[in-house]
């Protein structure tokens, strides 16, 4: 039993004030395990148990059985049971009791004292509770934050997005594209190893070179471990993250500075240390990755990469290479299949898997509108207008309409050209899409107009139109090389007329 301002031991007392700083206290103010502590009268010093769920006498006011007069809790001296260690009399701490009060209960209840009582929180916490115990629940408190501040805001970002770019022509990918299982997975792996491991480690370090510290880095894991409740509202979409991670800094340093009973200064210290240090190296881990990824095609590096004109064409690249992870690396039959709007829709009609809603799918500059796009009985212009009946139908019937042996499709300005090929393989040589205006609409290209062509690495290379039939000679011997049938000259490939695998030979 610790004064809550100055953090004084408060044992064997007669009177309700600290004698280190003068603030008032009450036994009733604290919480102990029943049996732990004795109740002294204080007139004659007989003992009386402590038998409530509290570790309190019940009832708070009684008749003494030493001398006979009536006494309240809070005038009586406070003392451990002969050989119990102060910290296991405060065993009131939530989670170390969620087997007898209940997870929910345990779990929300030790989120509330890492919010609003952090000191409160490690006093409760026994020096030689399992450090696991304190991992187990920062574990949980990771998979929460990260699936409320990384998922949902993504995905709202990513809904929001998808309605902003929509009008240029830009498909931006969202869940599982943006987001998907796989992420969530490293995200999470990034929190235990960065978070629950990396940070108590280096705050210890920290404290040890700063003066030292009263106990092992079992009690910095504990303060830094149950303090995560904070870290709770980074479940909150879009704002949730930096709120929980201020404080989830603030809980820390309060509890090292109580757990640890070192100094107020050092322990902040030792708490910001990695944060400042990941915040001074964000910087320069910013510029590595950018000139990773502009080396490697990402950010209209040497290959072309993104810029404003692949822009669209990187962005159905990644959502058909994103979305094949989920499916054992199979594109799409068609992509018709996901083509994703303002509200996602998804159904089934004729056995048909279809994700239907608005997507043009004309590149920018040309002449090519969504009315010139069929699907079905419809193009796509009607196809965005209809209701989600009339959208199955009209999807169902592209994919019954399919050959079996198609190797290309075309869709707007784009001719989608993995058929056959395992679209999650990260091959870079690979094909996915490639950006030709309709040549329907838009006629024959001129030698140096653009192309963009989508690689399954996720990188996007621009070439020009005269460069296309040597690259395409390539990309088909390469194609040889891991058993996937050629390419034909794509202006070729129109809405009406698929690509189809030439006949085996006998």
């Amino acid at each position: 039993m610790r004064c809550k301002k100055c953090d004084y031991p408060l044992w064997n007392l007669r009177t309700g004030q600290c004698p280190e700083c003068g603030a008032p206290f009450k036994p009733s103010e604290y919480e102990f395990s029943p049996g732990s502590v004795r109740f002294g009268c204080p007139h004659c010093e007989h003992d009386h148990p402590g038998t409530s769920e509290t570790g309190h006498p019940e009832p708070p006011q009684f008749d003494c059985a030493g001398c006979g007069r009536t006494v309240h809790v809070d005038q009586m001296i406070v003392r451990p049971t002969r050989g119990a260690d102060e910290t296991h009399l405060l065993g009131s701490m939530p989670w170390l009791r969620r087997r007898t009060r209940g997870l929910f209960k345990g779990f929300f209840g030790t989120v509330g004292w890492a919010l609003a009582h952090p000191v409160r929180l490690i006093n409760a916490v026994p020096k030689n509770s399992p450090v696991g115990e304190a991992l187990v629940f920062a574990l949980l408190i990771a998979l929460l934050a990260t699936f409320g501040g990384g998922c949902l805001s993504w995905t709202m970002i990513g809904i929001g997005g998808s309605v902003f770019f929509r009008g240029a022509g830009v498909f931006l990918p969202f869940a599982p594209g943006l987001f998907g299982a796989g992420q969530l997975v490293l995200i999470t792996m990034g929190w235990m190893l960065g978070l629950l491991v990396l940070w108590p480690v280096l705050t210890h370090a920290m404290l040890r070179l700063t003066g030292g510290c009263r106990y092992s880095i079992d009690r910095t894991i504990q303060a830094v471990s149950y303090s995560a409740g904070a870290n709770l509202l980074a479940a909150v979409p879009c704002l949730g993250p930096y709120l929980g991670g201020i404080w989830w800094m603030v809980s820390a340093i309060l509890m090292v500075k109580a757990g640890q009973r070192v100094s107020g200064w050092r322990a902040t210290l030792a708490v910001l240390a990695l944060p400042v240090l990941l915040a001074l190296g964000g910087g320069a881990l910013f510029g590595i990755g950018v000139s990773m990824m502009t080396a490697a095609g990402f950010l209209g590096g040497p290959g072309g990469g993104w810029n404003p004109r692949t822009a669209q064409t990187w962005m159905i690249n990644n959502n058909i290479i994103s979305s094949s992870w989920s499916t054992g690396g199979t594109g799409p039959a068609h992509v018709i299949e996901m083509v994703p709007g303002t509200t996602a829709i998804t159904g089934t009609w004729g056995g048909a898997r279809v994700a239907a809603g608005g997507q043009p799918f004309c590149h920018p500059g040309t002449k090519t509108v969504p009315a010139d796009i069929p699907v079905g009985d419809m193009n796509l212009k009607d196809f965005l207008a209809a209701p989600s009946s009339a959208q199955f139908k009209a999807a169902a019937q592209v994919l019954d309409d399919l050959p079996a042996n198609m190797v290309a499709h075309r869709f707007g300005d784009f001719v989608f050209t993995y058929h056959g090929a395992a679209v999650n393989s990260m091959d870079a040589q690979l094909w996915t899409v490639v950006m030709l205006p309709d040549p329907t609409v838009n006629g024959s290209p001129a030698a140096g107009d653009p192309v963009h062509i989508g690689a399954n690495d996720y990188t996007i290379s621009e070439i020009t139109f005269g460069e296309l039939a040597e690259a395409l000679k390539q990309q088909n011997i390469y194609r040889a090389t891991i058993g996937l049938p050629p390419l034909p000259d794509l202006t070729t490939v129109t809405h009406d007329k698929p690509a189809v695998a030439p006949p085996k030979k006998e």
